[in-house]
């Protein structure tokens, strides 16, 4: 949806913090309206975080992450990349948090 955003100038197709999201359910609602996300699968995310990421921040960037206190810990990266780990120090590892506050959407 962020490329789609930036290709066709759709300043509401964007990234989380770019679209102006603040919560992670605002942000996947804005997927299921912009029919990037049907409303079944958007509802398998319950319990995900969503990091409040830019368009500026790089591909390492952490875009999603499994709960607090779930092990293993799974992240998903800007990038596109997947990887499970079994602390939070190697989360942030392998995909830090965006660097604004929130990091992490309520």
């Amino acid at each position: 949806m962020a490329l789609d955003g930036f290709q066709y100038g759709k300043k509401n197709h964007a990234w989380p913090f770019d679209a102006g999201a603040t919560s992670a359910a605002g942000y996947l609602a804005l997927l299921v309206r912009n029919n990037y996300l049907s409303p079944t699968d958007a509802a398998r995310f319950t319990g995900l975080l969503v990091s409040n990421l830019s368009d500026s921040d790089p591909g390492q960037t952490a875009f999603l992450r499994s709960a607090p206190g779930t092990i293993p810990i799974v992240v998903v990266r800007k990038d596109g990349k997947i990887q499970s780990v079994a602390t939070p120090a190697e989360c942030d590892a392998f995909a830090p948090p965006p660097p604004r506050d929130p990091a992490w959407l309520p």
